[in-house]
């Protein structure tokens, strides 16, 4: 019995992680969601109500500015 449990053991050593490997695998799960959950973050900041009216209503003034310096070429009243 001792016998066989020893060498299980051996064939599992192989597999299994050290301490290192375990630290080195948490911080990087850590960083990967600490970066997810930034980027989940920023797109719900990206997409609520008041950023897409500032959005378009920035869209809407340089469509304006647009129009407006059209139509004083068009009148003749542009300064030279």
């Amino acid at each position: 019995m001792k016998k066989d449990l020893d060498t299980l053991q051996r064939e599992l050593s192989c597999c299994m992680t050290d301490k290192s490997t375990k630290t080195t695998i948490f911080v990087t799960l850590g960083a990967f969601g600490a970066v997810t959950l930034i980027g989940v973050a920023a797109a719900m900041v990206y997409n609520c109500k008041q950023m897409r009216a500032a959005r378009a209503l920035k869209r809407t003034g340089k469509v304006l500015y647009m129009l407006g310096t059209a139509m004083r070429n068009v009148s003749g009243m542009e300064e030279i």
